[in-house]
């Protein structure tokens, strides 16, 4: 099983990264407002490790892929300058219920995500210096899978303001995902529909 996440803000090294497509024109005012919103996003698939599809995401333009932000992370794109982060780790559910299980620390009587979800967000927050704000829970399903979102914010060590995270742990067939995005909680606000539509766009293949 993959080590839990901790989530680390640095200066780092960039490598850009493009990808080009082609759709059908909208038909409908309604459908080309959602296309022209969809054209500051790009989709991107990731494969797993034997190379067969394994989840798509959409991601604003203005980040770029990142290389740094974890090892563990499976996609990872961010924008220095708006300071706006994205990753997704992913690991195979039945490593996760396996392993937990062995120290005691599955409940058997809540689903696989609600046990991810609950062990992912005791991590992320024991790997900040303080919790000034978390929100409850949030059901959610995304492309069908079992989904649950959390917000939350707080102070790291070496970062002078608190970063504020949506977070989503999604339940896919044969595998546990972390969606995480994250920014300054003071401009939170201003990328929040960003982060959204991150973590809705998310899709099993």
């Amino acid at each position: 099983m993959r080590k839990l996440f901790i989530p680390v803000v640095a200066i780092l090294a960039l490598a850009s990264f493009t990808i080009s497509g082609c759709g059908n024109k909208a038909s409908t005012p309604e459908d080309r407002a959602t296309l022209a919103a969809d054209e500051s996003f790009k989709e991107v698939k990731v494969d797993d490790l034997e190379g067969n599809p394994l989840y798509s995401m959409k991601v604003p333009d203005y980040l770029t892929e990142g290389y740094e932000l974890n090892d563990e992370a499976s996609l990872q794109y961010q924008n220095e300058y708006k300071e706006v982060y994205v990753i997704v780790i992913d690991e195979p559910k039945q490593d996760f219920i396996d392993v937990f299980m062995e120290l005691g620390d599955y409940d058997s009587t809540r689903s696989a995500v609600d046990n991810y979800a609950d062990a992912q967000m005791e991590s992320i927050e024991d790997n900040m210096s303080t919790v000034t704000s978390k929100s409850t829970m949030r059901k959610s399903k995304l492309a069908g899978c079992d989904a649950r979102v959390c917000d939350v914010a707080g102070t790291q060590a070496g970062i002078d303001d608190a970063m504020g995270f949506t977070v989503a742990f999604i339940e896919g067939k044969a595998t546990l995902y972390m969606v995480m995005t994250w920014t300054f909680e003071k401009t939170k606000a201003d990328y929040q529909e960003d982060m959204d539509k991150m973590i809705n766009s998310f899709k099993e293949l």
